[in-house]
């Protein structure tokens, strides 16, 4: 049995989005709910360590109030995994590896987030929105409380887990973090701490909130980094004019481009490899949308079915696959195909001899300095559309 814990500052979201999916799920679980609507407590350590000193479950599942689980078996699925990983430190659902790769899938506010994966993933760190530990029941407390404020305690968590040589994983599961704000304040103070405590046992510390210690400027030795990201970036752009079309360079994270470019499609269906759960909805393609909208996510892989909207989507974690079967869009559908840029040559001139010349292109680069390219293909209909 699992156990949750989790702190509450405003009870109508505790019990909108944790509580009525911890309801629908089809194991029982034990519910510790921690009041620090009085602030009664100094940080969130504190608060977690309080909450979790009574649980009797074998792990205990560290969550903020205002995430839903999306899927009714997902503690049973949750259990499942927990108790096949060996020597396993912390578990969550969105975390950055020691090369600093992003893994995860979410929805996060209004937007999805993330690519699908079948099997629990190795990272570094994990994000701080759903944290699972075995329940030590005494032995070690599971926060370190010196770590001020509500920022950055499962960074550390994570952190002296490894140095103990454990391991840290995301698992496969999606949840739903719908946060009505974002409070960054006191983020600093904490990753200050974490990088002076273990800043002798890790040259980076990648965090799903920056990278330690060159996102606060305390380390100059990124600069090296910095020019040969520049370098490689040059390489795409001449890549991309090589191929005759128009780019935005680097200018936007994939999500901002996507969002840019769809903003007046009401609906839009996008493809992704297959996962065991069959879609997730959402009303963007960022966090805090500029037109809420209806943003399909399909799991289901290569074989995309029937589109019976307007605009498509074929995400880059698909589109190799996808390239190679016969498929091709709707005449009357309006056409995007994400393609990751580490080897693009091949896939582009595939992708251009499928369906022509795409019509636009953007270069975009999300948070972990993955490249994407954005090929827009129009509607057979249309004349195409250069987006500078």
């Amino acid at each position: 049995m699992l156990s949750i814990v989790s702190v509450f500052n405003d009870h109508a979201t505790l019990q909108r989005r944790l509580l009525s999916s911890l309801a629908r799920q089809t194991v029982p679980c034990e519910v510790i709910i921690v009041d620090n609507r009085e602030s009664q407590f100094a940080n969130a350590a504190a608060a977690l360590n309080h909450g979790a000193a009574g649980a009797t479950g074998e792990w205990i599942v560290f969550v903020h109030q205002d995430v839903e689980l999306l899927a009714n078996d997902w503690l049973e699925r949750a259990e499942t995994h927990l108790v096949a990983l060996q020597r396993v430190g912390w578990c969550g659902i969105a975390g950055r590896s020691t090369s600093g790769r992003w893994q995860g899938i979410l929805r996060d506010r209004a937007g999805v987030f993330g690519e699908a994966f079948d099997a629990p993933v190795a990272v570094q760190t994990l994000d701080e929105v759903l944290l699972i530990h075995r329940n030590e029941r005494g032995r070690r407390p599971y926060f370190d409380r010196q770590v001020p404020g509500w920022h950055a305690y499962g960074v550390e968590a994570c952190c002296s887990a490894m140095r103990r040589g454990l391991v840290n994983y995301v698992l496969p599961l999606p949840i739903w973090h719908d946060s009505q704000s974002t409070n960054l304040a006191g983020l600093k103070l904490s990753h200050g701490y974490v990088w002076k405590k273990h800043r002798d046992a890790f040259s980076w510390i990648y965090t799903t909130c920056g990278v330690l210690p060159h996102s606060y400027g305390w380390s100059g030795s990124y600069r090296a980094s910095t020019f040969l990201k520049r370098l490689k970036d040059s390489q795409y752009v001449d890549w991309i004019r090589t191929a005759g079309e128009s780019a935005a360079v680097f200018a936007e994270s994939p999500w901002q481009a996507l969002e840019r470019l769809t903003v007046d499609e009401n609906v839009v269906e996008c493809f992704h490899r297959r996962a065991w759960f069959p879609k997730l909805e959402a009303i963007s393609f960022m966090d805090r949308p500029s037109r809420p909208r209806r943003i399909v996510h399909h799991y289901i892989g290569p074989q995309l079915g029937t589109v019976t909207a307007d605009c498509l989507v074929v995400a880059p974690d698909l589109s190799p696959a996808v390239v190679e079967t016969n498929w091709s869009p709707p005449p009357m559908t309006r056409t995007f195909v994400c393609v990751y840029l580490d080897s693009p040559v091949g896939k582009f001139g595939k992708w251009r001899q499928r369906l022509g010349p795409p019509s636009a292109c953007a270069l975009a680069i999300d948070m972990d300095g993955t490249r994407w390219g954005i090929l827009e293909f129009a509607r057979q209909c249309e004349t195409a559309r250069l987006y500078a």
